[in-house]
């Protein structure tokens, strides 16, 4: 393929604008900037698109933060390994109970939403993912502690309190 005059390196002092170019030249550089254009056109979906078992109220806490599916299913991810990792699962209390109670679920949309307002304020200072997997893993413990003194007391099991003098044998 020869090249125009303006392209050549030998005649490039001596080229005006007007000089005609090869056809081919003009075409190829004409479509680049049309396959650029198509590439980025990208279809954003919104958080209608998230998963089934996502709670409403917790994607609409995290509505001011973000409204991609990705990054809400991520959050519910962070949710569900705290509670695995509060062992509640393993004393047989299943993530649908405790969400059931609705002081516990309460409060629960009430820490998500603490969450969003520090990251919308700046306050966090590392990863808000991190931020929201204590703050629920905190709510998730103290929901076993609650529970499991209610347990003992309806059981009569009595705990051991080390203010109480024992009789010596």
């Amino acid at each position: 393929m020869k090249m125009s005059a303006c392209k050549s390196e030998d005649y490039a002092a001596g080229c005006s604008g007007k000089e005609q170019k090869n056809e081919r030249e003009t075409i190829l550089s004409k479509n680049i900037p049309q396959i650029k254009e198509k590439r980025k056109i990208t279809y954003e979906l919104d958080e209608t698109y998230c998963r089934h078992d996502i709670p409403k109220p917790f994607i609409y806490a995290l509505l001011p933060m973000t409204s991609n599916p990705k990054k809400i299913n991520i959050f519910w991810s962070k949710v569900e390994l705290a509670y695995k990792k509060s062992g509640l699962l393993e004393q047989g209390v299943l993530l649908e109970q405790i969400l059931a109670d609705e002081e516990v679920y309460g409060n629960f949309i009430w820490r998500v939403k603490s969450v969003v307002r520090a990251y919308k304020y700046g306050e966090i200072r590392k990863n808000v993912k991190a931020l929201l997997y204590s703050t629920v893993q905190d709510l998730f413990l103290e929901v076993g502690l609650e529970w499991g003194a209610a347990l003992r007391r309806s059981k009569g099991i009595a705990l051991f309190d080390p203010f109480k003098k024992e009789p010596c044998v």
